[in-house]
């Protein structure tokens, strides 16, 4: 597995991308549509075994309705919840946020 500087991934109401930072130059850009996603932990998981990377630091961004360290995609009933990701990626984790919304 390659380290990268940061795994990246924008989650929309059609569209989510993810992607990995290194060397300040963005890398290995995956487009999925949102409706296909049942969870964001799984997806990063899989995009991370599909690269070959792994990285310290996750940044994740969402287009939707902020409550309480989670963001709710309601159109196709997705919620992504900070625990979930630091939970799962404690072995990665150093940073996750959504926006300054959801602090650091």
């Amino acid at each position: 597995m390659k380290q990268v500087d940061t795994i990246i991934c924008d989650v929309s109401g059609t569209h989510t991308r993810v992607a990995y930072i290194l060397d300040e130059k963005i890398l290995g850009i995956r487009d999925y549509e949102t409706k296909d996603i049942n969870s964001i932990k799984n997806l990063i998981s899989i995009y991370m075994y599909l690269e070959k990377v792994e990285s310290k630091k996750i940044s994740c961004s969402a287009a939707g309705t902020i409550k309480s360290n989670s963001v709710h995609l309601g159109r196709i009933d997705l919620t992504i919840t900070k625990k979930e990701l630091e939970d799962f990626f404690e072995k990665y984790f150093h940073r996750i946020f959504y926006g300054e919304l959801m602090g650091s």
